[in-house]
C-alpha cells in the first residue's frame, strides 16, 4: 500500500528530501533517509525490469491522501505519473544522486532479538515524558529502559529472557523508535545490532530501519 512508504522529514539536501524507489531485478526498494536513520520497505518485481528515481516530498504527501489502494505508474527521466481507473496525478523528478543506501544496511548482526512491540512502546513512553533521548540496557535476564536527561531520573525495568551472553545498550532518541513502532502492523518486531554505540536494526516483516544511536562515554 502506498500509505505505508511515507516517513517524516528533514530539511535536507535536495536529493534527500524525497523517497528514493529502487526498482531491482526481484524486488522494489522505497527508501528514505533524513541522515539519522534510513527506512526501506520492499515489495517484489514482477517485471524484471531496473530503474530507480527520487520522487520529491510534497509529491509523495499527494499520492498518500490520492491514492490509498493499488496504483499503476509510469515514468521517463524527469516525470512520473501515478494512476488509478479514477485519476492521475502527474509530478516532476528530483534530479539528484541519492546515497549508496546499501551500504549502511549491515550485512551480518552479532545480536538478533524479537520483542513485543507493546512492552516496547509502554516502556519507551513511561520514561520519555519530558525528555526524548533514553538508553536501553539489554541484559540476559532484563531490559532496563532510562532517561537520559541529567535533571530527573526515569526508568523502568522488564524481566524477559533474552538470549545473549553479556550485557550491552542501545542510546536513542525515542521518538524515532516511537515512528518506527507507529508504522509497524504486528505484534512483535525484530531489533538488531552489533555493539553499543553502533547503528543498530529495526525490522517488521518487509519493512526495516537503520538508525544512528547517540554516542555515549563508555
Amino acid at each position: 500500500m502506498i500509505q505505508d512508504y511515507i516517513l517524516i522529514y528533514q530539511k535536507l539536501p535536495y536529493e534527500l528530501n524525497g523517497a528514493l524507489i529502487d526498482i531491482k531485478s526481484s524486488k522494489v526498494n522505497f527508501v528514505a533517509t533524513d541522515t539519522r536513520r534510513l527506512a526501506i520497505s520492499y515489495l517484489e518485481n514482477i517485471a524484471n525490469g531496473e530503474n530507480q528515481f527520487i520522487i520529491p516530498k510534497k509529491a509523495i504527501i499527494e499520492i498518500q491522501k490520492l491514492f490509498l489502494d493499488d496504483a499503476q505508474i509510469s515514468f521517463d527521466d524527469t516525470n512520473l505519473v501515478v494512476s488509478n481507473k479514477n485519476m492521475k496525478f502527474f509530478t516532476k523528478l528530483i534530479n539528484g544522486k541519492f546515497p549508496d543506501y546499501e551500504r549502511i544496511v549491515p550485512k551480518n548482526l552479532k545480536y538478533e532479538l524479537t520483542l513485543p512491540k507493546s512492552m516496547l512502546v509502554e516502556s519507551i513512553k513511561l520514561v520519555t515524558s519530558l525528555f526524548s533521548n533514553i538508553k536501553i540496557t539489554f541484559s540476559p535476564n532484563s531490559i532496563l529502559f532510562e532517561s537520559l536527561d541529567e535533571d530527573t531520573e526515569s526508568k523502568t525495568q522488564i524481566d524477559v529472557e533474552l538470549n545473549i551472553t553479556e550485557e550491552f545498550y542501545l542510546a536513542v532518541n525515542a521518538k524515532y523508535l516511537l515512528d518506527f513502532l507507529s508504522m509497524t502492523n504486528n505484534s512483535s518486531i525484530k531489533i538488531g545490532f552489533n555493539e553499543s554505540n553502533l547503528p543498530f536494526y529495526l525490522e517488521d516483516e518487509k519493512f526495516y530501519t537503520i538508525v544512528m544511536p547517540i554516542v555515549l562515554e563508555k
